[in-house]
């Protein structure tokens, strides 16, 4: 018996050695071996679970159920339709890069960002979240936004002049302090569950997305291609935008 344990713990003897013993091993270790390669490939990105959330084609409701099963066996999701709390969850999962962990802490990770929301919002998270993104979108918002853009490129009616340059040192200390009030927005439970070096992770990948000229005129061609659709819904701008973008690029 000890000269079984010995093998199993020394590092390699196993991979090296495929003797009796290793070969029981792996009737165990393929079903779960398996079982982690079907969790890995379960289509639970963010991009990927706001796609099947948003288009919910029919018979695709069930499916949607069954590929966060594994991830949210934890979380009771009250009804199928709690759409908000889910992407929000995606983003998190997403931001922090919890693919990459085991499906036990992804699992922890989840239910504890579930319930820092839930200590915030109160039991009626979803109706937070939608009222919040209501608002942000409302007409009164949307003109303060366009009141905002005025003023900073006409401010008292007259064309702003481009502003100089900053210099290095003025950009480094900028994004220190970007970053620096990024990382101070995020709860103290979640950093502590997390790590520093994890948090400290994810704010930097999402700084870093903001960094790309051509992935923020993207974000601004795609906001405003919904504001003209949204603004003028009788001139047709949606099938005019699917005409420009199934054009083939030269």
């Amino acid at each position: 018996m000890f000269e079984i344990v010995n093998i199993f713990l020394i590092p390699g003897a196993y991979a090296r050695e495929k003797g009796q013993f290793a070969r029981k091993v792996d009737t165990l270790v393929a079903p779960i071996r398996h079982v982690s390669h079907a969790i890995k490939t379960v289509p639970d990105s963010l991009s990927g679970g706001v796609h099947k959330i948003f288009t919910k084609p029919a018979g695709q409701r069930r499916d949607l159920k069954e590929d966060a099963r594994q991830l949210y066996a934890d979380i009771d999701l009250e009804e199928d339709d709690n759409i908000p709390l889910r992407i929000l969850l995606l983003l998190m999962d997403e931001i922090f890069d919890l693919r990459h962990r085991n499906l036990w802490l992804r699992r922890r990770i989840i239910v504890l960002l579930r319930q820092i929301i839930k200590t915030t919002y109160g039991d009626r998270i979803n109706r937070k979240i939608v009222d919040y993104v209501n608002y942000m979108t409302s007409a009164e918002q949307i003109a303060e936004y366009v009141k905002l853009v005025r003023d900073s490129y006409w401010p008292s009616g007259i064309l702003a002049e481009a502003s100089p340059e900053r210099k290095k040192d003025v950009k480094i200390r900028t994004r220190v302090a970007a970053k620096t009030k990024m990382f101070g927005s995020i709860p103290e439970e979640l950093k502590r569950f997390l790590g520093s070096e994890v948090t400290m992770a994810g704010v930097c990948c999402v700084f870093d997305t903001f960094q790309y000229c051509s992935l923020n005129k993207r974000i601004l061609y795609v906001l405003w291609e919904g504001i003209l659709e949204l603004l003028f819904p009788d001139n047709k701008f949606n099938n005019i935008f699917h005409k420009i973008h199934a054009k083939p690029k030269v």
